[in-house]
């Protein structure tokens, strides 16, 4: 089969052949020419004659991209076939972000589980759908079913609103602080760098420790107020919760707190033996 095929060819061969011309398809074993022992692959057992029955297979606009395709005389494969490899040049398309239209975030669905927000939701679809025009007798299901679409979104985000991070994180509770930090160091980073003098630069610097020691407060302070919530590990049934308190439990502590050992370093044998505790049944 090809150029510098090797032997003869027979019902399977143009089956195969017309397959890969069917699908656009190339066989690149006989696109280079090779001695005998790098081309053939297999010999039957009482016949001393080498036959080239394995193939590599690639389409046919990648052509180029194949450097060589040959047997390995040495290969030990478990079997009674040569190992064929095939060299290739690849080159990896860089990812592609999503293009067009953001799709629409999920809604605060928690509120329904308040009966006054629930009730309030109930009237004002109901109002809605009421005020809603009839379409006429010759719509199709698709118009139809994006009118009705189209209202229940806009009502349920009216009443309802978009859902919120669920992820907690010390910094989430405390941004104000943070922020009038920052806004201060930044401040000062700026006066030092448009006059570099011994004074602005210590200024910056001092400023910079103060709100490192201040971060590491908060931080401590956050972790001392999720300590409570540990112990009812045990109890709990939801699998994400109880993960996400383990995973609390367990962070990378400041090293600043010493009213709370339950964040301090500790041997990974030992905490791998607690968590195993808190969360095996009673």
């Amino acid at each position: 089969l090809g150029a510098h095929g090797h032997g003869s060819c027979n019902d399977n061969g143009l089956l195969l052949l017309r397959t890969c011309a069917e699908h656009r398809l190339l066989l690149t074993n006989p696109f280079f020419r090779l001695p005998t022992q790098e081309k053939a692959t297999w010999m039957p057992p009482r016949l001393r004659h080498w036959h080239l029955l394995d193939y590599v297979i690639v389409r046919r606009r990648d052509r180029q991209d194949v450097l060589v395709t040959k047997a390995i005389r040495d290969a030990d494969g478990w079997t009674d076939h040569r190992l064929v490899i095939s060299q290739m040049w690849l080159r990896l398309q860089p990812r592609r972000r999503p293009q067009g239209k953001r799709p629409p975030g999920k809604l605060n669905t928690l509120l329904l589980n308040l009966p006054a927000n629930c009730f309030d939701f109930s009237n004002q679809i109901t109002e809605t759908l009421e005020d809603l025009h009839a379409p006429a007798d010759n719509a199709t299901v698709e118009t139809r079913w994006g009118q009705l679409r189209n209202v229940s979104q806009s009502t349920a985000l009216e009443v309802l609103g978009r859902a919120h991070r669920q992820h907690q994180d010390w910094f989430d509770d405390n941004d104000a602080d943070i922020s009038n930090l920052l806004a201060e160091k930044n401040g000062l980073h700026k006066a030092y760098m448009d006059l570099r003098t011994d004074a602005t630069k210590a200024a910056f610097f001092r400023c910079q420790r103060l709100v490192r020691q201040r971060l590491r407060e908060i931080q401590d302070a956050w972790m001392i107020r999720k300590a409570p919530m540990l112990p009812l590990t045990g109890s709990l049934t939801w699998t994400r919760t109880m993960t996400w308190i383990c995973h609390l439990h367990y962070q990378k502590p400041s090293g600043r707190c010493s009213s709370f050992p339950a964040v301090k370093h500790r041997d990974p044998t030992q905490s791998h033996r607690k968590s195993t505790s808190m969360v095996a049944p009673d």
